[in-house]
Order: structure tokens, then C-alpha cells, then sequence
């Protein structure tokens, strides 16, 4: 993980015509309650640049809405889910076994209709779309025009990638398209072959996998419980792949991922310093879903990763408003490879020149 992405908004909340999230509690608040969440996601964000920049050793740029051209500003007050940067954007460093970055690829995701236009236009789209069409340093994969066919895949919000890209999940539904899936991981684009991607069903009116589960390495979490399985066979299989891919399975129940215990981040994290210490594996989620494993769960979680190295943030409020929560707000470049990249590699969010303008 070489590059973060994250999104000051200058709105906040879901399109009051959104029916296919269950997870969501309040669709409706007043306009005062509306610019105290805003504040709060605004918060969140200021914290979680913070925590991978000097806690991490991530390379981090926060997009200010609020900075884009005039003409540009005024459809994205409309587009109260764009804090969820994750969900129309990603960012993937293909890397050899010496640690070098040898493809940088950008991904640009259909969106559903209430979700179109959620990228800032000066300092996303256009900017990443002339590195691009100017340097081969960059690859621009834009699956947009997917949009035109209704066929939709909101980033890593429909996607759960394994370490390394070897396996992606997708838990089919009205935002998550196979065929949009079979693009993406075409040879030439990420390279993951049709027998790694698992395509799962959810019981619950749930549009997006990454409140379903997350994968570590070395260890994952789902909530098989809320996955519908069309033979027992399917089930089974499904586990023993989890079971041969992964040390150690965390089984989540309806409960634990109704409080979002199935949407977390691994972080690798590089301290800074001359007394820093050795790099290792931290995990990222909210309080609300850490506070809702069960405590076998719970107990497991903190073994593996060491307490000190589970982080929790306060993000109650875009648990609420959008029924998902911290995953989607961090577009983290993603590594295609055996191992991450070595530190003396540009980040990719630097190549981009993205927040060059500040």
C-alpha cells in the first residue's frame, strides 16, 4: 500500500431515493443534524489522514471538494456519498519480487445513477486522466460506459480483494455486475483469473461485499451466515477455500455484521523515525463494529494482530447515514504481487501529482 485517497465532502448523506440499503438508518435528517454529520465525516477524515501519514508511513492526500472550480462544485453538493472515495475509485501498484512498481493502474467504476459524479473534476478525473493520456507510468482502466448499459460495480464498496490480488469477492447485486467484474480482472487490466473470483449472494437487502467480510493476511472474517448458498456443496466449498487460503477464519453472525464487525482494513505500517519500530500488519474498522464481535471473535482478532496494532475510529454517523462504513471511505492502492512495494518506490498518488494544487 503505497498511496491513500481520501475526501473532504461538501455534502453529506445518502439520496433520499436509496431503497436497496437495509443497513442505512436514517435516510431523512433536518438541515441542522445534516451539517453536524458533515462536520463529523469532515472530522473523521482529518483523523484518518493523520493515522496513515504519520501513523502509517502511507503516502496521503485529502481531495477538498470545497477547492474544485465553481462550475464543478455545485453537482457534487447532490452527491452527499462521495466521502465513500472507495466506491468510484481505486488504485493498484503492480509489483515485482524486488519490491519495484512496474504497472501503476487507475480505476474509474460504474456507478449507480444516484451515485454518478461522485469524483471531484479538477483534482480527480481530469487531473488523473491527463497523466494518464500524457505518461505510460499510469494505466487508466474506465469501466464508465458500463454505466450506459445499467450495469453497475462501486469500487471496493462491490469488491473484497484477498493480499497480493490473488482472489476477489463480490457479492452480486443491483451495484455489483459480473460483467463488470469479468472487465476488470481481464489479463490485460488486473489479472485475476476466473477461478479466483468468488461471486456470493447476500439474504439482506445489502448493496455492497465489504460489509460482508475483509482479508488479511493470513486471516479473514465473513459473515457466511448472511451469504445464501444455492447447494450445500457451494457452502462447503466456499469455506474449505477460505479454510485452505487463510490461517485463521473469523466466522461473523447476522448481528456482528449488522454492526458493520464485517468492514475493515488491513494496513501494512512503516513507522517514521529513527527509532521506528519494525514494520507489521495493523487493522482498521470503528468502534461500533469492534465493540459488536463476539467475544471469541474479538479475543481472536487481538491475538493476531496485537492489540496495540487494531486501530478503531468514531464513525458512527456514516455507519448511520450510509449504511457502510470506514473501507469505503479509503481508497488505498491495492498491491498486485508477492509482496508490497519497497519504500524507495514513488507513490503512485505522487506520479499522479494528485493535491499538487493545494
Amino acid at each position: 500500500m503505497s498511496s491513500v485517497v481520501l475526501v473532504s465532502p461538501i455534502a453529506f448523506g445518502p439520496d433520499p431515493q436509496t431503497k436497496d440499503n437495509a443497513l442505512i438508518e436514517s435516510l431523512h435528517v433536518s438541515n441542522a443534524k445534516a451539517d453536524t454529520d458533515r462536520a463529523q465525516v469532515c472530522a473523521l477524515v482529518t483523523e484518518l489522514e493523520a493515522f496513515f501519514r504519520r501513523g502509517c508511513g502511507i503516502r496521503t492526500v485529502v481531495i477538498h471538494q470545497a477547492r474544485e472550480p465553481k462550475p464543478y462544485r455545485g453537482p457534487l453538493e447532490g452527491r452527499g456519498e462521495s466521502v465513500c472515495v472507495a466506491h468510484s475509485l481505486s488504485l493498484h501498484d503492480v509489483v515485482s519480487d524486488d519490491g519495484a512498481i512496474e504497472r501503476r493502474l487507475v480505476v474509474f467504476y460504474p456507478m449507480h445513477p444516484l451515485r454518478q459524479g461522485e469524483l471531484a473534476r479538477k483534482q480527480l478525473v481530469n487531473q488523473i486522466t491527463t497523466v494518464a493520456e500524457g505518461s505510460a507510468s499510469v494505466e487508466l482502466i474506465d469501466l464508465r460506459p458500463f454505466e450506459e448499459e445499467g450495469k453497475y460495480l462501486e469500487g471496493s464498496g462491490s469488491l473484497v480483494f484477498a493480499p497480493g490480488g490473488r482472489y476477489v469477492y463480490m457479492a452480486v447485486s443491483s451495484r455489483s455486475h459480473p460483467a463488470v467484474l469479468e472487465a476488470l480482472c481481464r489479463p490485460e487490466n488486473l489479472n485475476i483469473p476466473a477461478k479466483n473470483r468468488f461471486l456470493l449472494h447476500c439474504k439482506a437487502l445489502v448493496p455492497h461485499t465489504n460489509v460482508l467480510g475483509w482479508c488479511g493476511a493470513g486471516i479473514c472474517a465473513w459473515a457466511i451466515q448472511s451469504l445464501v448458498f444455492d447447494k450445500e456443496e457451494e457452502e462447503v466449498a466456499f469455506y474449505d477455500h477460505l479454510s485452505t487460503a487463510y490461517s485463521r477464519v473469523l466466522e461473523l453472525s447476522v448481528a456482528e455484521m449488522e454492526k458493520f464487525a464485517g468492514s475493515a482494513l488491513e494496513v501494512p505500517v512503516q513507522p517514521l523515525g529513527e527509532a521506528a519500530a519494525p514494520a507489521h500488519y495493523a487493522l482498521v474498522l470503528s468502534e461500533t463494529a469492534l465493540a459488536a464481535l463476539q467475544p471469541r471473535n474479538r479475543e481472536l482478532l487481538l491475538e493476531w494482530y496485537g492489540k496495540e496494532h487494531v486501530h478503531t475510529f468514531y464513525s458512527e454517523v456514516l455507519e448511520r447515514r450510509c449504511g457502510t462504513s470506514l473501507p469505503s471511505c479509503i481508497a488505498a492502492s491495492y498491491t498486485l504481487g508477492q509482496r508490497p512495494p519497497s519504500p524507495s518506490q514513488v507513490p503512485t498518488i505522487d506520479v499522479l501529482r494528485l493535491g499538487a494544487d493545494k
